[in-house]
């Protein structure tokens, strides 16, 4: 790029889905980055759960379960990184063990949806490089 020309991205929406093994469950990662007037930055993960009866069925289109997360200022590198390039080994494992099993208690009434909003950023604080 020329000395004198600037390259900034203001926004950014990338969605992620992993599928269960069984391929019931889609867990659906949506990453959002604003950009303010004022250059602060800011990350939100939009995640659903989406189920279905068989696999040869379609998702519905009304998730199980929706939270938000406004990620923390620490994770914002690593949500960058996933928008880029998609999720790693670890970030999916983490899906399929952590964030599934929340997501069933929260399902349940037995947990609360703040304790899925940690799981999910978890997700994001498991990327490596």
């Amino acid at each position: 790029m020329p000395a004198n020309v600037e390259r900034r991205i203001l926004s950014v929406h990338v969605v992620v889905d992993v599928l269960s093994k069984d391929r019931l469950r889609k867990f659906s990662f949506g990453f959002d980055k604003t950009t303010d007037e004022s250059a602060v930055e800011s990350w939100v993960v939009h995640f659903k759960l989406l189920e279905r009866a068989k696999k040869e069925d379609a998702f519905g289109a009304e998730a199980v379960i929706n939270v938000d997360v406004e990620l923390k200022t620490k994770n914002f590198p690593k949500a960058a990184v996933t928008a880029d390039k998609g999720f790693n080994a670890a970030q999916t494992e983490v899906t399929l063990v952590d964030v599934a099993a929340v997501s069933d208690r929260v399902k349940a009434g037995k947990a609360a949806p703040a304790r899925l909003e940690k799981a999910v950023e978890g997700v994001v604080e498991a990327r490596e490089a």
